[in-house]
């Protein structure tokens, strides 16, 4: 199996694990820790850094996929800048729902994984779990995204 073959499926496991489009360009395999089912989500401007367990998918996903990155490269941008590899992050996302067949329901954006995840955490935890997840500022944003403030 290719590194391409392997990118999208990784991709989707980061999303799962609350990780925006945006901080999937500066994940490395040094933030990946599939034996504690962790990753380290390295933040932007609008959303803080933190540590997220993986989903038993993500786990084996990024499992095959540190597989095939080499030493020193990001896990999903080996030689683009962050900028392209959040583009090519929704692509890969869109993709992944177009081939569900989701994409095409009113409510489904390139975000839904990243809002399940959130979701997930508020029915299970509340929302100040939800807001850590997703790496929220504030509750109002976490509300927002995972779709309890309706």
């Amino acid at each position: 199996m290719s590194l391409s073959a392997t990118r999208l499926p990784g991709v989707v496991a980061v999303a799962q694990a609350g990780g925006t489009t945006w901080e999937v360009g500066f994940v490395t395999p040094d933030d990946i820790d599939v034996d504690r089912g962790t990753i380290d989500l390295p933040g932007s401007a609008r959303v803080l850094p933190r540590t997220n367990e993986l989903t038993p998918f993500g786990i084996m996903a990024l499992a095959t996929h540190l597989e095939r990155v080499r030493d020193g490269e990001k896990c999903f941008s080996p030689r683009s800048t962050a900028f392209s590899a959040s583009v090519s992050a929704c692509q890969a996302l869109s993709s992944v729902l177009r081939k569900a067949h989701l994409a095409h329901l009113p409510n489904v954006r390139i975000d839904s994984i990243r809002a399940w995840a959130g979701r997930r955490a508020y029915d299970a935890h509340g929302i100040e779990a939800a807001a850590r997840l997703l790496g929220c500022r504030s509750l109002d944003t976490a509300l927002r995204i995972v779709g309890a403030g309706r």
